[in-house]
């Protein structure tokens, strides 16, 4: 399967086929016509991650984008499938391997993330902690679904005249199953929750009629018998899946290509399912492809770029699978145009060493880059672009001859500016200066450049164009208080003085 101008037809088991849209030409096509179009997809908040996790729904809402943009009406959800059981590697990711944390919350995994509290703070749960870190990183990215939790689903009612039908027709249903997909094998139709220890992984309902419930619990090693009223739980993901479809109308939803395998993957067992039990279903697939990450590249890349890069990087050529290295974040962010016209790469090469300079004094957009080039530069180019404060501690380092260079070249500069001279007359004369002090101005840049934090950057002379005045002068200072608790004092324009 590739990307295509068209939808792609993939026949099912059962109940005729279903459309695979690759593209936004593909999508448009599709839903040629239809005035309203519902778009979902899902997620389990268990942790925020890296930023690997949430291609679908980037790639959802530039669905949703296409769709609106071609006159329709599009509703957007996402669901979090937040009755799902706490594992303890989520856990470790979640609280970032703090050992306290990790000792006083394992004893909640096996229990639904909706259940459990947050490590992190007081009135609320794990999962919602969780969902707000997720749809802060989401608005960041210019993507807003509405998110609707499963446990909210099933608690509020919405769901249960559905469940009494499936539970009731549990024969019938794998029997279905093992006659239409025989590749496909249902552990469980429904997954209780225990009423003695709250875990919902180790438990399986083995009785249910209109007046009781006998649930087994491995962790509890007992069967216990309560109202039927009390049961809590949640169906198999498919059934699920299917259900969620039914009851919200839903158009369309990201899936990779390991759930589109039409004799026992997810996509098809659960459409079937959903044509069969519930009604008249009509779900296509969007191609999603897979996100691999290089080892080398591994780290929180997405703090480290601005979310039209981002945007662009996992939404580009949806069915193709990316892989993400070194080198392709570099060439992901000389690719798009993020501010005036300019790509992420352009910006941290010529505008964050000069922003840096004067970091409180950008506009929150400026702003925002800046921080973000700074992360992307000693990440991904090996070069720190400033630092906030400077650090005058540097200084101490320097040869007497590179300080009494600095403090002439950084008095000439200040009295230049002061003149406000454009940059071409500035470098001509400010030239005249550093070339008198020749081999001792190259020591007196890296040492400024270290002050100010740039191991890369700027040129010299544009550097010192650029330093806010107050910066300048202060790191004159700093240089003749320095010389001259060496012995050595110096005046602007003039030669050591013994």
């Amino acid at each position: 399967m590739s990307d295509g101008s068209s939808s792609h037809p993939i026949r099912s088991k059962s109940d005729g086929p279903f459309q695979v849209l690759c593209n936004p030409d593909s999508l448009r096509a599709h839903f040629e016509g239809q005035p309203v179009v519902s778009i979902a997809t899902g997620t389990t908040c268990a942790f925020l991650g890296d930023g690997r996790n949430i291609r679908e729904v980037l790639v959802a809402a530039n669905a949703v984008e296409v769709l609106r943009n071609s006159g329709h009406t599009v509703n957007f959800y996402l669901f979090d499938d937040n009755l799902d059981p706490l594992q303890f590697r989520q856990l470790r990711v979640g609280v970032n391997k703090d050992p306290l944390l990790l000792e006083k919350f394992a004893s909640y995994c096996g229990q639904p993330l909706a259940c459990v509290p947050s490590p992190f703070g007081e009135h609320e749960t794990y999962s919602q902690y969780f969902q707000k870190k997720l749809m802060k990183r989401l608005a960041a990215l210019g993507c807003q679904p509405n998110l609707i939790s499963s446990s909210d689903l099933y608690t509020n009612g919405i769901f249960s005249s559905y469940i009494e039908q499936i539970i009731e027709q549990e024969l019938e249903i794998r029997e279905y199953l093992k006659a239409e997909f025989p590749d496909y094998t249902l552990d469980r139709l429904y997954y209780p929750i225990c009423p003695q220890c709250n875990r919902i992984e180790s438990t399986r309902l083995t009785h249910c009629d209109s007046n009781s419930a006998t649930i087994h619990c491995n962790n509890c090693e007992a069967d216990l018998e309560i109202h039927r009223d009390k049961l809590q739980g949640k169906l198999s993901w498919k059934l699920d899946l299917a259900l969620r479809w039914w009851v919200f109308k839903i158009d369309a939803e990201p899936f990779t290509k390991e759930y589109l395998e039409p004799k026992s993957g997810t996509f098809a067992v659960a459409l079937s399912l959903a044509r069969r039990f519930f009604g008249n279903t009509n779900v296509s697939s969007i191609l999603v492809g897979m996100v691999i990450m290089d080892s080398t590249a591994y780290s929180p890349f997405i703090e480290c770029l601005p979310s039209a890069t981002l945007n662009k990087m996992f939404t580009d050529r949806w069915g193709s699978d990316l892989r993400i290295t070194n080198e392709r974040l570099v060439m992901e962010a000389g690719r798009t145009p993020v501010y005036e016209g300019e790509s992420f790469l352009n910006i941290v090469k010529r505008h964050v060493p000069i922003w840096a300079l004067d970091p409180m004094q950008q506009e929150p957009e400026r702003f925002d880059l800046l921080q973000k080039g700074q992360r992307f530069a000693r990440k991904y180019l090996g070069e720190e672009l400033g630092h906030e404060p400077f650090d005058l501690a540097i200084l101490g380092g320097a040869s007497n001859d590179e300080l009494v260079a600095l403090v002439n070249v950084l008095a000439a500069s200040f009295e230049l500016r002061k003149a406000e001279k454009d940059y071409i007359e500035f470098d001509l004369q400010i030239r005249l200066v550093t070339d008198a002090f020749s081999s001792n101005w190259s020591g007196a840049t890296t040492v400024l450049r270290k002050v100010l934090g740039q191991t890369r950057g700027l040129p010299g002379r544009r550097l010192l164009f650029h330093i806010p005045a107050t910066v300048l002068e202060t790191i004159r200072i700093a240089s003749i208080w320095l010389l001259a608790s060496r012995g050595v004092s110096v005046q602007s324009g003039a030669h050591i003085l013994y």
